[in-house]
């Protein structure tokens, strides 16, 4: 199992309506594509700062499901309704794994 995170920040002043954008990219990632998908916000550090966490099989499976999301006219959509709330310059993507 491994997790990706996806951070980008939420415009100040928009903090509220970037974290809903983000949960509704969560609950669809969730649902289209069977990937358990979280937004976490920062409780220390940067306020502005987000996380996207999605869970998946392998590294693989996260290659596959992304070829499909970046694909996707609704991702490409929901990703051009965000501009005016989320600061996309300078996310980042990090992988972390479980250990048993």
């Amino acid at each position: 199992m491994v997790y990706g995170t996806v951070t980008v920040r939420t415009i100040p002043g928009k903090r509220f309506p970037g974290i809903e954008k983000l949960t509704e990219l969560a609950k669809w990632m969730s649902d289209k594509y069977g990937t358990p998908t979280q937004v976490l916000g920062n409780l220390s550090g940067q306020v502005y700062q987000n996380h996207i966490v999605t869970q998946y099989e392998n590294m693989g499976h996260s290659d596959e499901i992304w070829e499909k999301v970046l694909a996707d006219p609704e991702y490409l959509a929901w990703f051009e309704s965000t501009k005016d709330l989320l600061v996309w310059e300078g996310a980042r993507t990090n992988w972390y794994t479980v250990h048993d």
